[in-house]
Order: C-alpha cells, then structure tokens, then sequence
C-alpha cells in the first residue's frame, strides 16, 4: 500500500511539475521565468533522485532541496507543492511514526509497570495489550543500547557498544522488568494452571460437580495469556509465557511424582487434561510409581508403619527386617540396605523426611497414655 501511494503521488507530482515547466517556457522569455524553469528542473532533477533510490540519509536533503525549488519557481502555495509534501510523509511516515511512539521515556516510570502488569492479570480481556505493553517498557533499553544488533555491529556481545556503566544500569532495568513479569504474570499464571489441573483431576477421581463454570471463567484467563506471542522486554530478550508454563509444571509434577509415587497416577492424568484444554506439552518424567526391586518398597513401609513394627523382625548381624510372622503369601519377605538404597535413589532424599515423620507419629501414638 505504501508503495502504491508514493508511486501515486509521484505520478501526480512529475505531470504537474511538466505542466508548470511548459507554462514557464514560452517563446520569448524574461530573466523570471528562466529562473522560474531552472527552480522547476531543480525539482525534477530532485525528484528523479528520489525515486532512483537515493540513499536514506540523503533523502531529508533532495526533499528541502525540492521544496526550496518549488518556492523559488512560485509554486508554495500551489498543487506540486501540496503533492510535494504529500510524497514526502508517504516516503517517511515509518520515521514519524517510530519517532513519535518511541517511548524511552518509560524508564523514567518503571514503576508503574508492575501496577499496570496486576491490572492486566486481573482482567483477561487486556491480556492481548501485554505484548505491547513489555514492548514499550523494553523501548529504554534499546535505547541505552544503542539499538545496534550484535551481528550488524560486528562485535559478539551487545555491552561492547556502550560504555560499562550504562550497561549496569541497562542490565539493572532489565533485572526489574523480569522482576515484575515474574511476580505478576508468571508465577500467578502458573498457580492458575496448576489449581484448575488439580481440581479437575480431584473432580474426575471422586466424581464431584460443581464449580465448573467458576474454573471456565478463570481457564478462559489463563488461556488468553498463554495465547500470547513471546513478549520482547529487549534487543535480545524474550519471555514466552507457555514455555514458562509447560517447564515449571513439568519440573513439579516430577518433583512431586518422586515424592509420592503413588500419586503418578494422577499427574499423568492432570498432563493429559493440561494438555486438552490448555494445549501444553507437559513432558511425562518417566518415574515408576512404585519401587521395582524385589522386597517391599520403603515407601509401602511408610504407609503401612503399623504393619512393619507387627510383622517385621530385625537382625542386627545381617542388618535386615525380615517377615516373622507370615499372613498367608506363600513367601517371606525382607528389607535390606540395598532395598533402601534403591528406593532413595528413585525417590530421592526427600523421603527420608517423610520416613521420619511417619516413624515419630507412630511411636508418639504408642506413647501415649489414655
């Protein structure tokens, strides 16, 4: 469209400047009008430079250069003149514009970032403003940068452009502005995903209704949120809130999975609902939900605590709890170091803190005296 404006425009323009130029040349001419049709030649030659592809810090010059001649011909208040300064803001009109949007000034009032970020989060029908939002805040770095890419600059590190100390305060301005994303859209958008994927998979395990139009309106939030194109804080800086998302439900779900196996069930389930109605791509961290070397799992030892100290006896030479009293299995089952060993390293270290809490509540239940 640009395009075909300017070429309108210089159309109109070049029939109008040769229309002006025979008026100005007739048989016999006086000194006037001679000068009146070199200003106009001036014009033309001005013309032809601009759409012969002039350089772009040149084009400011043949466009004075063009409107001057235009006055010397007498012609400022006449057609060219007006098609004349039409051409111009068709060929420049990107250069005003990004002049008059540029909004560096908002590093003077970054503060208010943080209040316009809540207010984004509390309503969904703003979410689509984000983008354009971070844009216009990231505007002051590309500015104390220099806006130079690292590639077009030659150099391999974007801080080599600028002296050292605005490139503190530039490192110290993105620093805030990833702050702020963090409190109020990142983290509060990942709370909303987990707490609707929980309560769906509460839901579809006890068979509860209810609520669901409550969890629609709070998912179709998330969900334009997560509909969201990376949002550029910088030259080089991008923060994409569903690849946030789906790496810090995936790294939960996993840690929770090896907490409690007996839960991977239900994760699994909560990454097949996050995938339909969110469109995540949570990654499955392939745990066992139970230990898979022979002998009891400790984790079964934890939860049944009662039955270990019945049924179980230990031997101090072998180091290892061996079934005394057998409930009808057909085999006698023991619990040695390399059982727990197995377990710690599929489970983890937390499960020590666990085995600990459940050994105390059951020997305080032991104690206690009716």
């Amino acid at each position: 469209l640009t395009v075909f404006l300017q070429r309108h425009h210089v159309l109109r323009l070049h029939a109008e400047l040769q229309d002006a130029l025979a008026r100005a040349q007739p048989s016999r001419r006086s000194s006037g009008q001679r000068e009146r049709a070199s200003a106009i030649r001036v014009a033309l030659e001005a013309l032809y430079q601009i759409v012969g592809g002039a350089p772009a810090d040149k084009m400011d010059e043949y466009f004075d250069a063009g409107g001057l001649a235009l006055c010397f011909a007498g012609l400022a208040d006449s057609s060219p003149a007006t098609r004349w300064q039409e051409l111009r803001l068709a060929c420049q009109w990107q250069e005003h514009l990004r002049r008059l949007c540029d909004t560096s000034w908002c590093f003077w009032f970054r503060g208010l970032f943080p209040e316009l970020l809540a207010t984004v989060q509390e309503k969904p029908a703003s979410a689509a403003r984000l983008p354009a939002l971070c844009q216009a805040f990231g505007a002051p770095l590309r500015g104390l940068l220099g806006g130079v890419p690292p590639d077009a600059a030659g150099v391999d590190d974007i801080s080599e452009t600028a002296d050292e100390s605005v490139v503190r305060i530039a490192n110290t301005y993105l620093e805030e502005l990833q702050q702020a994303l963090e409190t109020t859209v990142v983290k509060p958008l990942c709370r909303a995903v987990e707490e609707d994927l929980r309560l769906n998979s509460h839901t579809a395990a006890h068979g509860a209704r209810g609520g669901a139009e409550s969890r629609a309106e709070a998912r179709g939030g998330s969900l334009a949120l997560l509909a969201l194109r990376p949002l550029q804080l910088g030259p080089r800086h991008l923060l994409d809130l569903r690849d946030q998302v789906e790496l810090r439900l995936t790294q939960t779900f996993y840690d929770l999975t090896a907490l409690t196996p007996q839960d991977a069930e239900a994760y699994a389930r909560m990454r097949s609902v996050a995938s339909e109605a969110y469109g995540l791509s949570l990654v499955d961290g392939g745990l066992p939900c139970c230990s898979l070397d022979q002998g009891l799992d400790v984790i079964e030892l934890m939860r049944n605590i009662h039955v270990l100290a019945a049924q179980f006896s230990y031997g101090m030479h072998q180091q290892v709890f061996a079934q005394a009293a057998n409930q009808s299995d057909g085999k006698i089952r023991v619990v040695t170091l390399q059982h727990v060993a197995a377990s710690l390293q599929m489970h983890g270290v937390g499960i020590i803190n666990t085995a600990v809490n459940y050994t105390l509540g059951f020997v305080r239940r032991k104690l206690e005296v009716v």
